[in-house]
């Protein structure tokens, strides 16, 4: 699992006295997007104008953020510890620090498409074990000066001319 790695590294920066950053990128998106992902699939779908689009309840709360943005955050992070010879290890959280539910996502890429497609939530069953919301804990980032470019809307809209 992610935890186990992630105190394995840990421990191994601590007893090697291996300098380690460790970032956990949220829901990213945009341009470049591997197809198969959500947001990619959805845009699909829409723009085809399939009759239904099938899924869970949509009630999955999530922090996505935008790749540049993403960029962005790990080049100050880079930055900042290049700059400031820091050692060990260090973990931060990338993400906007705000969530939408799939079910927003999913109504927003409809609006921005102009799709007629049908979006028929409560469809599909939701995953064991999923995680309702997952939002990062982002202050690391923000006290690096870190500020998020891209909001959701803007996001998605160069996302959905990327993928035209």
């Amino acid at each position: 699992s992610k935890k186990k790695f992630l105190n394995k590294i840990k421990l191994i920066s601590k007893k090697s006295n291996i300098n380690l950053i460790n970032c956990r990128i949220f829901q990213m998106y945009g341009e470049g997007d591997n197809k198969d992902k959500f947001i990619p699939t959805i845009i699909s779908q829409l723009k085809k104008n399939e009759p239904k689009i099938n899924f869970t309840k949509g009630n999955q709360r999530k922090d996505f953020i935008y790749v540049l943005d993403a960029a962005r955050a790990i080049s100050m992070i880079i930055n900042h510890h290049c700059s400031n010879n820091l050692e060990g290890f260090h973990n931060y959280e990338i993400g906007s620090g705000k969530t939408y539910s799939i079910k927003y996502i999913a109504r927003l890429l409809k609006l921005k498409t102009k799709s007629k497609s049908r979006l028929i939530f409560g469809a599909l069953k939701s995953r064991e074990n999923e995680s309702l919301k997952e939002v990062a804990y982002n202050k690391k980032i923000l006290n690096l000066g870190w500020k998020q470019k891209f909001e959701i809307q803007k996001g998605l809209l160069r996302t959905i001319k990327f993928f035209d």
